[in-house]
């Protein structure tokens, strides 16, 4: 049960608390007021070994992956407000809060904002303060997931986690991957302020994946580079970029990069986060290997197998700018396939033998 454990949570570390930020006091207080903690509450040994157990069947059922991204904050009512306009698509989508209020107009959304500068803890103008007072966050899953049950979820979701905070929700349909937004006060209503840092995404990603479980949707929660994913997900830029058809600037720069490289036939020095994404991959294949043995020896032959498998087939490991190259050269042999000429029927009568004479057939 020890190797079980100690192998699972090397291949699915646990979320662990993030460094605490310093405390900080809320305007018109005399006190000071901490951090809120979001880090994962302690787990039994029986409790550590089932989660690590569900990542694994997860992952080699591939079952779907979670997003959960923080895309923003605002230091003022002004930008909070400015958010909020454009998750409601200026009032065209309704806006939940988090003690059910729904929020269809404009007007509505001020009065709040108004109540929020009034209390004195948020600045009116974003030049007041440096201090981020409300976080942006999505929560999505891929396309053909049922769009009810991912609200229900995130609504659950955002309950638990940002229990004592403000927020504010917008379901968005207008794309093919159901997502929702929220936008949420840092501080809570006992001073406490979020404080996110990359181990606390990780929990929310793994509660959110436990909220659509109890929403009948089977999801996942596990690190990108035990799935074999290079690359982290689009910016919000890429993602409008493509959307546009409209390529940015520093993405035409990397294509003239790769168009030399190919010309030239001198290749770019191999980048240090390569190297350390080479250097991970190794370690994910030696990790899932032991817990694969210790899986086999805890009874479990299926998952054990399906892990070595998944092993297997992780799709190599290469920068953007090699899958960049590669797409270029493979699309350039299929032009030139396509411009070569078929051959004549005058040519394959040339080529073909003349009869002998007299000889018969």
């Amino acid at each position: 049960m020890k190797d079980y454990q100690t192998w699972g949570e090397r291949l699915f570390p646990p979320p662990i608390k993030g460094k605490a930020a310093k405390s900080v006091g809320m305007r018109g207080s005399k006190g000071r007021t901490q951090n809120k903690a979001m880090g994962k509450p302690t787990l039994s040994a029986e409790q550590r070994s089932k989660r690590v157990q569900t990542l694994a069947k997860k992952l080699v059922k591939k079952a779907p992956e979670v997003m959960v991204k923080i895309t923003g904050n605002s230091k003022s009512t002004a930008k909070i407000s400015a958010h909020l306009d454009y998750i409601s698509r200026d009032g065209e989508v309704e806006l939940e809060t988090e003690d059910g209020m729904v929020l269809s107009d404009k007007e509505s959304i001020r009065a709040i904002m108004d109540e929020w500068a009034d209390a004195g803890d948020i600045p009116k103008h974003e030049n007041q303060s440096s201090r981020r007072e409300a976080f942006n966050i999505v929560l999505s899953m891929p396309a053909n997931t049922d769009r009810d049950a991912v609200k229900n979820a995130a609504r659950a979701f955002a309950q638990q986690t940002f229990d004592g905070h403000e927020w504010f929700m917008a379901e968005h349909r207008d794309e093919a991957h159901p997502h929702v937004h929220f936008c949420v006060k840092a501080s809570d209503n006992l001073g406490h302020r979020l404080n996110p840092r990359k181990a606390d995404l990780q929990q929310w990603r793994e509660t959110f994946a436990e909220k659509l479980q109890e929403h009948g949707i089977e999801a996942n929660a596990t690190r990108r580079q035990v799935r074999g994913k290079n690359y982290r997900p689009k910016t919000r830029a890429q993602y409008h970029s493509d959307k546009r058809k409209r390529p940015l600037r520093h993405e035409q720069t990397r294509r003239t990069h790769a168009v030399k490289e190919i010309e030239t036939g001198i290749k770019m020095v191999e980048h240090p986060a390569l190297i350390k994404a080479k250097h991970t991959r190794q370690e994910v294949i030696q990790n899932m290997a032991h817990f694969a043995k210790a899986s086999m020896t805890q009874g479990d032959k299926q998952t054990a197998v399906s892990l070595a498998i998944h092993a297997r087939d992780l799709p190599p490991v290469q920068s953007k700018h090699e899958a960049r190259v590669k797409a270029l050269l493979r699309a350039k042999s299929e032009g030139n396939e396509r411009q070569q000429p078929e051959p004549t029927k005058t040519a394959q009568t040339a080529s073909k033998p003349p009869p002998t004479k007299g000889v018969e057939r």
